[in-house]
């Protein structure tokens, strides 16, 4: 699978308690997967594994933003201006789908049934490269489960260099398929002949 799309940063979307002041975005992005659970029987040890990866590049549409900052000459927390970058971002994950060590997988069919679903181990390998300066680098292992309906992810954020960071973090995400939830609202195309 490889698709492109199209995204919106909204400015001012900081606190504004911090003076936070984010710019407006526009994120034009690639993104590609490939699942082998369709891999023939010689290769079946290979069946769990899918590879995704993907290039965005967050362009700012404002020269500047004003965030608190310290100030050189008086060593204050002051206003500052700072000048926007663009900033690509790009990265690769591995996962590995316990859904195919089960006796229920058959190549090419789900079944009708599946009361444990899917847990699945993955590792990210993120980086964030400014158009001036240095990439930022992460790897990210995590697991995730995946409901007919929704996905609960939890993951460790690894800084690969200082650009990434200088301690260990974590991030953890609840995914909605509202296709699901509400189909007659959400699982149908917007636009249709």
């Amino acid at each position: 699978m490889i698709s492109a799309g199209l995204s919106w940063g909204i400015g001012g979307s900081g606190s504004q308690v911090v003076g936070a002041n984010s710019p407006n975005t526009i994120q034009p992005g690639l993104f590609f997967g490939r699942g082998f659970g369709d891999a023939p029987d010689n290769l079946s040890w290979m069946r769990p594994f899918a590879i995704s990866g993907a290039v965005t590049l967050e362009h700012s549409l404002e020269g500047a933003v004003t965030n608190f900052g310290i100030d050189g000459a008086s060593g204050q927390l002051l206003p500052t201006t700072t000048p926007t970058t663009d900033l690509l971002h790009w990265g690769v994950s591995l996962q590995y789908s316990t859904f195919y060590l089960t006796r229920r997988f058959s190549p090419g069919k789900l079944p009708k049934d599946e009361p444990l679903n899917q847990f699945i181990p993955l590792v990210e390998f993120a980086f964030d490269t400014p158009r001036e300066g240095k990439t930022g680098a992460t790897m990210n292992p995590g697991l995730a489960y995946v409901s007919e309906k929704w996905q609960i992810l939890a993951e460790a954020i690894v800084p690969l260099n200082t650009d990434g960071g200088t301690s260990i973090g974590v991030r953890g995400g609840l995914f909605l398929f509202l296709d699901d939830i509400a189909p007659s609202v959400f699982g149908k195309p917007l636009l249709s002949r």
